[in-house]
């Protein structure tokens, strides 16, 4: 996983105000209010945004790219095929926010809440979420490849007709999960998380 190519202390604190279009880049972006916003283009690119309120934006097109993102507020916030490369969300809200055929590469999300948020026919690569809150999060129809789950609680979570490749979710609390046995190929469990899934997925095992 490649991380942001970002440094804080170089960046020129900018303010901005929702609008149309929206551009940013090398920028210190603290308490931008967008909250209950409608975007065409959101860009954010080697930036690092703080503090800031998102909550239930609707943005047409969206894309960070090299930024840092931490304590900000994404609660309801409709973001269709969003796009984040090399990006580390971290002590973030993302409660219900849609982000349905998204494409997220080399990206960290940690100690974020992100229950019921939709990820349907997203495809995640190279992506780590790291003890979040991520109760009946829904990645139906995604594509997901070198993807780790670590010590998130995954209770209630869609995983059908998932594809997988290099999924691990050992860490992680799985109760209730929803998961087919196509998608479950190439995922590594442990071994407690084994002998539930085999409940799940009716096996019947014989000693």
């Amino acid at each position: 996983m490649k991380k942001p190519q970002v440094k804080r202390a170089e960046l020129a604190h900018q303010s901005l105000v929702p609008g149309p279009e929206v551009y940013a880049t090398d920028s210190l972006l603290v308490g931008l209010a967008f909250a209950d916003t409608k975007i065409g283009v959101l860009t954010f690119d080697e930036s690092v945004i703080e503090s800031s309120a998102f909550t239930s934006m609707k943005a047409a097109e969206l894309s960070f790219s090299d930024c840092i993102v931490e304590k900000c507020d994404f609660t309801g916030a409709e973001l269709n095929s969003a796009q984040m490369n090399r990006v580390h969300i971290k002590g973030s809200r993302m409660q219900g926010t849609s982000l349905p055929e998204a494409l997220i590469t080399d990206t960290r999300i940690e100690v974020s809440k992100l229950n019921d948020a939709n990820f349907r026919f997203s495809k995640l690569k190279g992506v780590s979420f790291e003890r979040c809150e991520m109760e009946g999060v829904d990645f139906m129809g995604c594509t997901l490849e070198d993807v780790a789950f670590l010590n998130c609680n995954l209770k209630g979570a869609q995983f059908l007709k998932v594809k997988m490749n290099d999924v691990r979710l050992t860490t992680s609390e799985i109760e209730d999960i929803k998961i087919d046995k196509d998608s479950i190929a190439k995922v590594t469990v442990s071994s407690a998380q084994a002998l539930y899934l085999s409940g799940v997925l009716g096996l019947t095992i014989e000693d």
